[in-house]
């Protein structure tokens, strides 16, 4: 017999409460567990192969659209874009490009007369460079405490670099670095213990004399 105080009511309540003693039987039985040796532990596991991580994702290959694609490529390369611009305003890998210069030849040709505007414009600046050219030019001043925009030309003069650059390009036969010599009779070659080279030597000091 327990008493007990109910909060609701405000009074105290006796209840009984029977306390059944649990036979073995009742009680839940475990069954036994073999312990794992640790070469089973690890002959379980199975190896993990790690992934790859890649932050570089593939670029979608596109078809080949005879009506599209060489009058796209023909601007492009005449705004100046490069092979591997190009190939990434197609959305595919330069491979591909190359692929597609090879095996069509209208893609080939609106590429390449594509590029000749850009390498003229390119040449032509290069030779103003080399021999010094003069071009407008826009100052703003202060004039009794307000800006004017002065109109003047600038003269740049010739730089040595772009003009050293031209000639080795449109000249190589007479300013490239290196000169081959074709050599087409036989040489002779006169070792110090030669008597010969007494000889040489004895004519070098009486001409230089």
């Amino acid at each position: 017999m327990r008493v007990f105080f109910c909060t609701r009511t405000g009074r105290r309540v006796m209840a009984i409460w029977k306390i059944k003693k649990l036979k073995k039987k009742d009680l839940p039985t475990k069954k036994p567990t073999k312990k794992k040796s640790a070469v089973e532990k690890i002959a379980k596991k199975k190896p993990t192969v790690k992934k790859p991580t890649t932050n570089r994702k593939p670029l979608p290959q596109s078809k080949y659209n005879p009506l599209y694609h060489p009058q796209v490529v023909y601007w492009m390369a005449n705004a100046g874009l490069t092979d591997e611009q190009i190939a990434k305003e197609f959305k595919i890998v330069r491979k591909t490009l190359h692929n597609w210069r090879c095996t069509y030849p209208d893609f080939d040709a609106a590429m390449a007369q594509g590029k000749i505007g850009p390498n003229d414009r390119v040449e032509k600046s290069l030779y103003q460079r080399a021999v010094g050219y003069s071009c407008p030019e826009d100052k703003i001043m202060q004039y009794e405490g307000k800006p004017i925009v002065v109109h003047t030309i600038r003269h740049y003069p010739p730089d040595v670099v772009a003009g050293i650059f031209w000639l080795k390009n449109r000249m190589p036969e007479k300013y490239k670095d290196r000169h081959e010599v074709d050599i087409t009779q036989p040489v002779t070659i006169i070792l110090p213990n030669d008597p010969r080279a007494k000889k040489l030597v004895k004519k070098d000091k009486h001409g230089d004399s």
